[in-house]
């Protein structure tokens, strides 16, 4: 976290009998501590320390502390025995033509004639080894010749450079200086942890000096993570965010934080003016760009998070406005190159085949406010919102077949600008709200996938209400995909709602496919409010139309929905049937996400036969593909299957962990159509712990959620609930059942699940502690079995292997003896058992508690 001197790395020793013959000018000892980079500092000794590199530069954007950086490995170098290094400030140079200018008066070389000062700088440098510090050159970048002129001439001289962007001479290297990194958002931290964070202690460090009372604590960690992140760690912006604790709480701060660039100013006196704020530090690499560079910066500030080069060139290549400065048509991968090179756009993380590209969140919002003065903000924001609707709806099909977990990965690293294209298409006209609710509705299955139902349903509510002179195929999808969504909600009245308007307009446009969908949907409807006669000829007819026009991509959904209600009446054999058909349609066409729910059917339908090794088999199976594409509503629902089990083999503890872990996912999703599953599966467990309060309690707000959602529920699960509340009125007592039943019907949701969870976590516990008090008396009764059979603590490690089915060279070598002894040992052993027979020696051992269990191997005889 703080500063920690690094292994002193220097450039190769001076050549002997060099002589200095000038004066250089000291490198600046900066008043406050450098906050880690620890590994940039080393990183930038060892390229100083190779001989054939002569030319370092660091680049990044203003503020990110490469001048810092710079006059740390500068003074690492000043103590090692034989250099000399010299500081040139750049920064006050005007033109680009004074940089030899500055060179000389830093070594106290006198400036004299132009025309000759290059030869006197070299004979006075001569074969001295010096370290030459150029500083923001950045903005006289056009001179770098003379940086080449004085290298190639004095062989001893090495140049470190900082600059928003590199020099573009031969043997240069570059080293990006990175912002600091802050802590992941949304990561739950403690204070420790965060206060070791590079950034977090940046930001501390310069609040306190602003405000000396000020400390990082458990009330305020969280939101000082959520500014450091939000300034992306910048250095320079997190100084003058921390200088502004003097006035404003953590809270306020992070508030104000919308508006950065009015926040962010107030620097020191004593730094260059361009860095007292974060807009003119901004601007002094702006200023610097070409008129179409300018241009391509603005035009880009629109994306939200990193974007694509093909998003880019798409969004921003078009003219400008009639009477704009220009330098004519625009290239906008030159000028993509040069915003790289002058660090106001940086390279992030590879996608699946190619690079994507980001601005930092403080320079976004300067570029976006030079977008609005340009006028174009609208006309981007409408390239944007058409460039991702096309690019969604292209998608429909892939996000069902083969390729779905690179396409959901593509959607996730678009989110910001998903996010971005949605809410323009509420914002401006009725034709971005056509596209708007186009992109709205296809987003519907990543919404699902990715557990973010409640999300994906607001921006698509909001959508419908704000299009107008929308085609009535496109407003028929987006009610389906509405229903949809609310269905996993279990706001069964809104996606009814939804499905028979769906239902109106595809029948007024004769569309058999859409109507197949809604037939399907409102079978799926009766299905979960256990109708299953209204079901079933529902789906009939859906199954009809489906087989009908060959819809494969659909019809295992209609299958699935069959199996069910097949399966919810006890007819597992034509449950089977119609899951294995799914299964097999989803596998042709490579839908992994419906492989899994597949899987996941079948798995249920062997557990309620009383098969789990076969259900074990499914949905282990299951698991991996929901894992390949992050399916997060399917994870949930085969970790309950897990879950019921590991409850129903008594293996508690693992049995939590899993019920555990997909009651957090539905939470979070808002899913309680499965949710009400896991709590029933819950309740079962703590009454198998013997918690009985806690279980009649969870099961009256089960009754409660399946009430105010009409959530069905499967035959077999309505008997194994009547079982279980039978053998809790025998536990509790009428009265007793009658009270905790009742306080858990009046519960809300949120409080029942908070009990579940911390529910599972005792008796995850419980069963944790009486296995490790079954294994201290199992060993305890070994040991007193042993004692009294007369065993000697050799003979029971002998034992331990022969039971195992080791022979008697296996036993001599895992124990290091000789076979010999090993077979004097195994005699002895029969001999105290009163057995001829190493089977029957495992089998004595066994009983007597002498060895643990057996589960595969069986010994030698």
């Amino acid at each position: 976290m703080i500063e920690t001197p690094p292994s002193q790395v220097s450039p190769e020793p001076a050549t002997a009998g060099s002589v200095r013959a000038f004066t250089a000018e000291p490198v600046p000892r900066p008043l406050t501590p450098l906050i880690g980079r620890v590994q940039e500092t080393e990183a930038t000794l060892a390229f100083l320390a190779n001989p054939d590199l002569r030319l370092l530069t660091l680049t990044g954007p203003g503020g990110v502390g490469k001048t810092r950086l710079a006059l740390r490995a500068a003074s690492l170098v000043v103590e090692s025995a034989g250099w000399s290094v010299a500081f040139v400030n750049l920064s006050s140079v005007p033109d680009a033509s004074l940089v030899r200018t500055a060179i000389a008066q830093a070594l106290g070389v006198p400036v004299g004639d132009q025309a000759t000062l290059m030869s006197r700088l070299v004979t006075t440098i001569g074969d001295s080894q010096l370290l030459l510090v150029l500083d923001n050159f950045e903005h006289v970048i056009s001179d770098a010749i003379a940086v080449v002129e004085l290298l190639s001439q004095c062989p001893g001289v090495k140049a470190l450079v900082t600059s928003r962007m590199p020099l573009h001479i031969q043997g240069e290297q570059e080293f990006p200086v990175q912002p600091l990194v802050p802590p992941p958002p949304g990561a739950a931290n403690d204070v420790v942890s965060l206060a070791a964070n590079e950034a977090v202690a940046l930001f501390v460090q310069r609040a306190r000096a602003a405000a000396p009372g000020f400390t990082l604590n458990d009330r305020n960690a969280d939101v000082v993570a959520e500014i450091c992140a939000q300034l992306d760690g910048l250095p320079l912006a997190l100084e003058l965010a921390a200088a502004r604790i003097k006035i404003f709480t953590a809270d306020s701060l992070l508030k104000r934080l919308n508006d950065r660039l009015g926040v962010l100013t107030g620097g020191p006196r004593d730094l260059p003016s361009r860095q007292r704020t974060m807009r003119d530090a901004i601007r002094w690499s702006y200023d610097l760009l070409s008129l179409d560079e300018q241009v391509v910066f603005r035009r880009l500030a629109i994306f939200s998070g990193s974007f694509s080069l093909g998003a880019a060139t798409d969004i921003v290549d078009f003219p400008v406005e009639d009477g704009e400065p220009s330098d004519g048509p625009v290239d906008v991968l030159d000028c993509m190159l040069s915003l790289l090179d002058k660090s106001l756009i940086i390279r992030v993380d590879q996608g699946e085949n190619e690079y994507r590209f980001r601005m930092l969140e403080t320079i976004r919002e300067f570029g976006l406010g030079r977008l609005n003065e340009a006028g174009e903000t609208d006309i981007v924001r409408r390239r944007l919102l058409r460039f991702f609707t096309d690019l969604v709806v292209s998608f429909e099909f892939d996000l069902i077949g083969p390729n779905q977990h690179i396409i959901l990965r593509r959607l996730d690293q678009e989110v910001g600008n998903l996010r971005l294209a949605l809410q323009t298409g509420l914002d401006l006209d009725s034709a971005a709200s056509v596209h708007g609710l186009r992109l709205a509705s296809g987003l519907w299955r990543y919404w699902l996938v990715r557990g973010q139902l409640s999300e994906g349903s607001r921006w698509l509510s909001r959508s419908l209400n704000a299009a107008t002179n929308v085609p009535v195929g496109v407003r028929a999808l987006a009610l389906n995909n509405l229903g949809n969504l609310a269905l996993e909600l279990s706001q069964n009245t809104k996606a009814h709602a939804c499905y028979m308007q769906s239902m109106e307009l595809y029948e007024s446009i004769d569309d058999n496919s859409g109507m197949g969908d809604e037939l399907n949907n409102m079978g799926l409807m009766e299905l979960i409010q256990g109708k299953f006669d209204a079901a079933r000829e529902l789906l009939e007819q859906s199954l009809a139309i489906r087989r009908q026009i060959g819809d494969t991509i659909a019809l295992p959904n209609t299958l699935s929905n069959l199996g069910d209600i097949a399966c919810f009446e006890e007819d597992y054999d034509l449950s089977e049937t119609y899951h294995a058909e799914a299964l097999a349609i989803r596998r042709e066409i490579g839908n992994k996400r419906g492989i899994a729910l597949s899987l996941s059917n079948l798995g249920m339908v062997a557990y309620l036969r009383g098969d789990t090794e076969a259900a074990e088999r499914w949905y282990a199976e299951g698991a991996s593909y929901a894992a390949e594409v992050d399916d997060q509503f399917g994870k949930a629902g085969i970790l309950l299957g897990q879950g019921k089990i590991a409850v129903r083999r008594g293996q508690l503890r693992h049995g939590m962990t899993l019920l555990n872990e997909s009651l957090l996912i539905l939470r979070q999703m808002g899913s309680r159509r499965l949710l009400a599953d896991v709590v029933d599966a819950l309740a079962a467990a703590a009454a198998q712990d013997r918690r009985h309060s806690a279980a009649a309690r969870l099961i009256g707000s089960t009754s409660t959620m399946r009430e105010g959602n009409q959530i069905g529920i499967t035959h077999r699960s309505r008997l194994e609930i009547n079982d279980l509340l039978t053998e809790l009125h025998r536990a509790l007592g009428e009265e007793g059942f009658h009270s905790a039943f009742e306080s858990g019907k009046r519960q809300s949701l949120e409080t029942a699940v908070d009990e579940a969870i911390l529910l599972a976590g005792a008796i995850a516990e419980a069963e944790a502690l009486r296995l490790a008090q079954d294994e201290a008396d199992t060993a305890d009764a070994g040991a007193a079995a042993a004692e009294e059979l007369g065993l000697t603590p050799r003979e029971r490690e002998v034992l331990a292997l022969l039971a195992q089915g080791l022979s008697d060279k296996e036993i001599a070598d895992a124990l290091y003896i000789s076979p010999r002894t090993a077979m004097t040992h195994v005699g002895n052993i029969l001999a105290k058992l009163g057995v001829n027979k190493r089977t029957l020696a495992a089998s004595v051992a066994v009983r007597k508690g002498l060895v643990a269990p057996l589960t595969e191997a069986a010994p030698h005889d």
